[in-house]
């Protein structure tokens, strides 16, 4: 059996976990928020595109959602306050209309759920914990989270799509100005 040299009272040649990740972090936020910036131009040139008329009872179910969404992470005590209606309102109809634009795209385009890039998205998630066969595990095994992901795999498929039909031009930028744009 071989032993490591941290059984033996050494640190050398034993590779710490802050000195072989920050540069593999590093890079997966950047693609992360790239791919962040990316998306939310997609959805803004959905919308600009396309005429939309958001049905009343939708928008008003999504500022319920939003409201509830903000209330549960206001500190114990607070969640009585009153959120006003109009605080919402906007974010609301933006939200249904991307969805009723999403819905739409994936049904006039027979856009199907790609299977292998939910697992690369489980994987790359659960990549970042000390058991990640056992968080992949858990994400198929409870329907609600599996659900969730296979929404924002489709929802990047759309994105896709809205990229391949646009003429997109590459910028070169770094992180801070990624995050800056945010």
């Amino acid at each position: 059996m071989m032993r490591s040299p941290k059984e033996f009272g050494s640190d050398e040649g034993v590779e710490k976990p802050e000195e072989r990740y920050p540069r593999e972090y590093g890079e997966r936020a950047e693609t992360s928020e790239s791919r962040r910036v990316s998306k939310g131009q997609a959805m803004d040139l959905l919308i600009e595109c396309n005429e939309l008329h958001v049905p009343t009872a939708l928008v008003d179910e999504e500022i319920d959602a939003l409201r509830n969404q903000t209330r549960s992470r206001l500190p114990a005590g607070s969640s009585s306050m009153e959120l006003p209606r109009d605080m919402f309102e906007s974010q609301a109809k933006r939200r249904v209309g991307l969805g009723l634009l999403i819905a739409e795209v994936i049904k006039k385009n027979s856009i199907k759920l790609d299977d292998e890039r939910v697992r690369q998205t489980i994987e790359e998630f659960a990549a970042s914990y000390e058991q990640p066969e056992e968080v992949i595990k858990h994400y198929y095994a409870n329907q609600e989270q599996l659900a969730a992901v296979q929404n924002v795999v489709l929802e990047d498929q759309v994105v896709d799509w809205v990229m391949e039909q646009a003429d997109v031009v590459d910028e070169p930028t770094n992180f801070a100005e990624l995050t800056a744009e945010s």
